[in-house]
């Protein structure tokens, strides 16, 4: 499928400057004609929170831009700039809700990480916001990250109760040690710039204001090699993880639901909810 996709991308290029796209409520798409490249900008006020909605639209919009025969590569960013890029699950999405729900929740989910962490074209993510969660699986999605000083990065998800098999992957493949990858997911810890750059969860540290700069510039530079070379690579790079995603998903959804039903994480939930003040009576 990657051949495929890159074989695509090779033949025919077109100099359009437009990049055709269905419009969409959550993600505003900057296009550069000349360069092939494409910047969405996440615009979910106020946290870029992860929702079945935003999920679908991303997942929608990658693959389009994969498809595309004029895009050579992708920009991730925040609208919320200095702020966060994104906090990860709706929180108010796990409080009391049924089977079907929470199975499109998950099944959104797994969907999304593969389109994002399969995508065939160069992926750099300008964290010019906090990331965590979910947030940070965002950033760990892309092929290159760049954040600023004062980011914050971390899967977070077992402070939640919720163990998850594809955050693990991520994590280990995202670090330089798998001693490191262990101790954040089991922990949930949310490390600081300095150690996220240390491990590898960062590519890069700049000042806030450089950081959508630097990634464009490591973009521009991932586009111009040769795409059936970069997707081939990124294949056999990335390839048994999500083969593994793709045949664990039902068996993920299920666990996914039961443990979210739980009485534990329900308790959990609702002191997060608390919290933020979106408790539901």
């Amino acid at each position: 499928m990657y051949l495929r996709r890159c074989l695509q991308l090779d033949i025919g290029r077109s100099t359009c400057k437009h990049f055709s796209t269905k419009p969409s409520k959550y993600i505003h798409m900057e296009e550069d004609g000349t360069s092939g490249l494409a910047t969405l900008v996440f615009q979910k006020a106020p946290v870029n929170s992860l929702d079945v909605e935003f999920l679908q639209e991303m997942t929608e919009t990658v693959t389009n831009l994969e498809n595309n025969n004029q895009v050579r590569g992708i920009l991730l960013k925040s609208k919320f700039h200095g702020k966060v890029f994104s906090a990860g699950l709706d929180v108010t999405g796990l409080q009391n809700k049924n089977d079907e729900d929470l199975a499109l929740l998950w099944s959104s989910v797994t969907d999304w990480c593969i389109s994002l962490f399969g995508c065939s074209k160069p992926v750099v993510a300008a964290l010019n916001g906090h990331a965590v969660a979910g947030g940070c699986a965002f950033a760990l999605l892309a092929d290159y990250r760049v954040g600023f000083p004062a980011i914050k990065m971390g899967l977070t998800e077992a402070q939640m109760g919720i163990p998850v098999e594809m955050l693990n992957y991520l994590q280990i493949h995202s670090v330089h040690g798998f001693r490191f990858a262990e101790y954040s997911v089991l922990t949930g810890k949310v490390h600081s710039s300095d150690v996220a750059l240390k491990h590898g969860m960062l590519d890069e540290v700049v000042d806030l204001d450089l950081v959508e700069e630097n990634a464009l510039k490591k973009l521009k530079e991932f586009s111009l090699i040769p795409p059936l070379a970069y997707a081939h690579t990124k294949q056999l790079m990335r390839g048994e993880i999500i083969e593994k995603l793709r045949k664990s998903k039902q068996e993920a959804v299920n666990d996914f639901v039961s443990t979210v039903q739980s009485e534990c994480v329900q308790n959990i939930v609702e002191n997060k909810l608390r919290q933020i003040g979106k408790l539901k009576k």
